[in-house]
């Protein structure tokens, strides 16, 4: 790899011909909102799913059933977020 590749582009030509990738900052203000933004999602869709499930639990069995249940749905809310979130990822970058 040479240096050049590792420098910025002197010209707009070469910055038009770069790849969308390499040609925004890692500091400009999508790359930064889009994890946070990420994190959010997680967290709120986390939250409404242990909600939810500890009023379930609580209704079902008690208090140590409730909290377990809040646990349980927090987890496979995340995990399930996550799947759709690589599949849309895979399908984006696909198409």
């Amino acid at each position: 790899m040479t240096a050049r590749a590792h420098a910025a582009p002197a010209s707009a030509p070469e910055r038009a011909a770069m790849p969308a990738s390499r040609a925004h900052s890692a500091f400009a203000p999508a790359a930064l909102l889009r994890p946070a933004l990420k994190t959010l999602a997680y967290l709120g869709a986390a939250l409404a799913a242990a909600g939810l499930s500890f009023d379930f639990g609580l209704r079902a069995g008690g208090t140590v059933v409730a909290v377990v249940a809040a646990v349980n749905g927090a987890v496979f809310t995340t995990i399930l977020l996550d799947a759709v979130s690589d599949a849309w990822r895979r399908r984006r970058a696909a198409g």
